[in-house]
């Protein structure tokens, strides 16, 4: 019975094992070439087909939850990435993509300890770095993040993503021209690199150099037609130059792609104005402003395509608010001006009796929650005015002790205004009585 098992096991040893140490390194050098090409379901595929032939899930872990996170699925990839262990010569790319999950989800504290665990296996990877870099600079930790840029481009001068993002940052701190040296030596090893190419071309577009980002622009069509930034690039750039119907027909090739971007939310909207589609203007801004809820320029530019369509009554409802603030910018506070004046003649029309039922309506539940508190000042309003206005204090005195008998008009004193600071004596006559006034 022994020498039986004993022949089982050595011809089991001699016929090929999906899994075995030759195939499984092909196989994940296959996987890696796909992914660096940006090509996620290259990768996934093959390794999906070899886990269901028998090579064990935890040797090709990482590599699928890589396939998957380029991919965009972040549920599946957790599920790849949680659900198991890793291989012990894998664990460090394992947590690495680990930690680019969390970082992709915001989950900076998680993403940290898994690039903490991934430094243990792996302490001299350059894209550990990078990613370290990123983490540290998408936390705030600018200084952190350019001494971990700069550790990564000690390690290896010629690695594309250790230049990408050595640029960005020099750009963050020194400005645009300080960045093109960094991009322009990464394109220099790889001419043909998606990411470097775009960040190339947005940086010579804030430069002003509209020629040298076209150029860039339509290198990085030839390498990815698809692309969305580059799309999204020269629909600015015909923007700019007054081509609307140019610059909305390119930003339409992006479909969906940028849907989420607020700057392109925000130049749809502008074409759109220009063209005339006042709705679908408002629909965009209005967006735009509920994502960024301090984006002064996004409410501005709200305000002003329902002033155009005509809506006064949101303006005053939405902007009326942020008019009165002291950082408030005086086109804000001409346009709700303009509002509450064409709502007054709205009002006063002889067909706005339904309009003005309309608006008691409203302002009956607007101040109704007022009334209370108002009543209660009421005391401390008196004496609020009596000091800061005494003559009207006396007249009104006298007055009273006067059975309601008017004082001369000549010392008659009222106070003008609806706040302390605006508070001012005047005689009957409308004439300014500074005798009595504090202010």
């Amino acid at each position: 019975m022994s020498r039986l098992v004993a022949a089982a096991l050595l011809l089991a040893a001699a016929l090929p094992v999906a899994g075995s140490t030759p195939a499984l390194d092909g196989l994940r050098g296959k996987a890696r070439a796909a992914l660096d090409r940006g090509d996620g379901i290259a990768a996934e595929v093959p390794l999906r087909e070899a886990v269901r032939n028998g090579t064990p899930a935890d040797a090709v872990r990482d590599l699928v939850g890589e396939a998957l996170l380029l991919e965009g699925d972040r549920t599946e990839a957790r599920r790849w990435l949680t659900e198991g262990a890793f291989a012990p010569d894998t664990a460090g790319n394992g947590w690495r993509v680990r930690g680019r999950l969390e970082l992709a989800e915001g989950n900076l504290q998680r993403a940290a300890q898994a690039f903490d665990q991934a430094l243990r296996f792996t302490p001299d990877d350059v894209g550990l770095w990078v990613d370290i870099a990123r983490l540290r600079f998408s936390g705030g930790e600018q200084a952190q993040a350019i001494g971990a840029a700069d550790h990564a481009v000690r390690l290896d001068p010629n690695n594309v993503r250790a230049l990408e993002l050595r640029g960005m940052l020099v750009r963050e701190q020194y400005g645009l021209r300080a960045a093109l040296p960094w991009f322009e030596a990464g394109l220099r090893i790889a001419p043909n690199d998606k990411a470097l190419l775009g960040e190339y071309a947005a940086t010579l577009g804030d430069l002003g150099q509209y020629r040298a980002m076209l150029a860039v622009c339509r290198k990085l069509i030839e390498v990815d037609p698809k692309n969305a930034r580059a799309l999204y690039l020269q629909a600015v750039l015909a923007a700019r130059a007054g081509k609307t119907e140019l610059a909305r027909s390119i930003l339409l090739r992006t479909g969906s792609a940028l849907r989420d971007m607020p700057a392109a939310i925000q130049l749809n909207g502008i074409l759109e104005y220009r063209a005339g589609n006042v709705n679908l203007a408002v629909e965009y801004f209005d967006r735009l402003s509920r994502m960024q809820p301090d984006n002064l320029e996004a409410q501005k530019m709200l305000a002003r395509a329902l002033d155009r369509q005509g809506d006064y009554r949101q303006i005053l409802d939405r902007f009326e608010i942020v008019a009165r603030q002291p950082w408030a910018s005086p086109y804000m506070l001409a346009l709700v001006t303009a509002g509450k004046a064409a709502t007054c003649r709205a009002l006063s029309c002889p067909g706005g009796a339904a309009r003005r039922s309309s608006v008691r309506a409203t302002a009956v539940g607007r101040t109704a929650g007022r009334a209370g508190r108002a009543l209660q000042r009421s005391a401390e309003f008196r004496d609020q005015r009596a000091a800061l206005c005494p003559g009207a204090a006396r007249n009104a005195a006298q007055r009273r002790g006067a059975g309601g008998r008017h004082a001369p008009a000549r010392r008659q004193s009222r106070c003008v205004g609806s706040t302390p600071a605006g508070w001012r004596c005047q005689d009957a006559g409308g004439r300014h009585d500074r005798s009595h006034c504090r202010l």
